[in-house]
Parts: C-alpha cells; structure tokens; sequence
C-alpha cells in the first residue's frame, strides 16, 4: 500500500474516532442533565411536600443525587434516615441503622399526594417509637 493511501486511512480512522468520541461525550452531557433535572425534580418534590417547617424540625438533610434513585437523608435521635426515590415521586422512608424493621419494604408514600406530610411525620413517629408496621 502506498503511504497516501495509508494516509488517507489514518485521516479517515481518526475521524471517525474523533465522531464516535464526541457522540459518547454529547450522551453522557444528555444522561448528566437527565440526572440534574430528576435531582432537582425530587428535591423539590421533598421540600413542597414536607414543607420548611418539616425540613427545619428533621435537619440537617442530605440530598443525593443518583437517576431514579434520588434520596435525602437525616438523623434523628441518634439513627439515620432515608427518603429514597423509588419510582417518580414515589418514595420510601427506610431507617438505615435498623433496616425495614422486619417488614420486607419500607413506609411508601407519593410526594404528590395531599396527605404526604402527614403520612411522612406518622411513619417517622412509627419508627422512631421502634413500631414496624402501621
């Protein structure tokens, strides 16, 4: 093979390289807004359905940020807890010192439902009060 065909073969293997390589970075910017936005989707969800006043009361709260499975974690009477994102805004409350306490899932509730403060501070009590079933 002469060396301006090798030449013409290297050119075009490099640019094909260098498409495929912006094609990954340019899904990977595309998944990284995707988790942006669902991160901040849940966070809000957590802070409209709990309220400030909830927020204030259980803190400090930790958000982490991980594609459908956003969560927040806090500390109360020496345990952790965790508001993790199941589907959507669906979530379950888990006490991470002391796993489901023997039920097989944890307390679930939708962020969007009218009641989910409430239904946040009664499973919390729950749980606080070692109780593991509602």
């Amino acid at each position: 093979m002469n060396e301006n065909l090798a030449s013409l073969i290297r050119q075009a293997n490099n640019r094909l390289t260098a498409k495929e390589t912006e094609k990954q970075m340019a899904v990977s910017r595309q998944d990284q807004d995707l988790r942006d936005r669902e991160a901040t989707k849940f966070r809000r969800g957590v802070e409209l359905a709990l309220s400030d006043e909830v927020l204030e009361a259980i803190g400090p709260v930790t958000f982490t940020k991980q594609l459908v499975e956003n969560s927040m974690t806090f500390e109360q009477d020496g345990r952790r807890f965790k508001i993790q994102q199941v589907t959507d805004m669906l979530v379950q409350l888990d006490d991470v010192d002391r796993p489901n306490l023997g039920r097989k899932v944890g307390h679930q509730f939708n962020l969007k439902n009218g009641d989910t403060k409430d239904l946040f501070l009664k499973f919390l009590g729950l749980m606080l009060n070692d109780k593991g079933s509602v």
